[in-house]
Formats: C-alpha cells, structure tokens, sequence
C-alpha cells in the first residue's frame, strides 16, 4: 500500500484484495493524473496490517480498479 495525498478514495488493484466485495453498478468512475478514467468493478473493505506496533487499518469503500498498478491509501480519507 502506498500513502497518496491527492487520492480521493482507497484504491486496489484486485478483487482479491478484498475481504468484503459487492460489484460496483454506479457510472462513476476514477480519474488520474493523466486524465485517464479507469473503470470501478468492485467496491469493498480489508484490514490493512503493518509491522509496527502489529498495528491495523480497516479500510472500508475500498475501490477495486483493475488496471491500476499500486494499491493505494488516501491520505485524505485517513485524516
């Protein structure tokens, strides 16, 4: 998982990535940086751990984007 600051929402890769999942039937979409707008198929949530502190995140309305190449975290939406 990588921190982004200009993310609106948390961002997988992979529906597999996800602990809860529902197909995503809205016409939204995600927009980069480049302009591009890349489909949602999923939405969801996971528990994201890391080593300190055996520490976790629940990170819930969690998109899944399938041609997206890092996972995401929004800094936003950890605020």
């Amino acid at each position: 998982m990588y921190p982004d600051s200009d993310a609106t929402h948390h961002i997988t890769y992979g529906s597999n990535n996800l602990t809860t999942k529902t197909i995503y039937n809205g016409n939204e979409f995600v927009k980069l940086g480049n302009g591009t707008s890349i489909n949602i198929s999923h939405i969801g949530s996971d528990v994201y751990k890391y080593s300190y502190k055996n520490a976790k995140m629940v990170l819930n309305n969690l998109l899944d984007v399938a041609s997206i190449l890092k996972n995401l975290i929004s800094v936003y939406k950890c605020a």
